[in-house]
């Protein structure tokens, strides 16, 4: 992607060239980078990330995506549902972000 020459002083990851056009790299070059742990909830806790950290859920109803949406999601009753994950060494990384909606 290519941008004007005055927007390079905010991206650490941009190199501009003789002509003053500068190109910014992506940091992360896909979603699945660093990614431990996935959770569609489409009738399961299981972690479709590929490492096997699969969940169980106790008491919490399965909710189907609308028309459009992404995948399903948990319905707690706010006092004894829960979900439990083992412990694993992929879920113990040395930088985190969660994204829950």
């Amino acid at each position: 992607m290519t941008h004007r020459k005055h927007e390079a002083k905010n991206n650490p990851h941009s190199r501009t060239d003789r002509d003053g056009v500068f190109t910014a790299a992506a940091a992360q070059t896909t979603l699945n980078d660093g990614l431990v742990a996935y959770y569609p909830f489409n009738g399961n806790a299981h972690d479709a990330s590929g490492h096997g950290n699969d969940g169980t859920v106790y008491g919490a109803t399965f909710v189907a995506p609308g028309p459009g949406q992404l995948p399903g999601g948990l319905l707690f009753d706010g006092a004894d549902d829960y979900a439990r994950v083992p412990d694993s060494p992929s879920l113990r990384p040395t930088q985190v972000t969660v994204a829950a909606w």
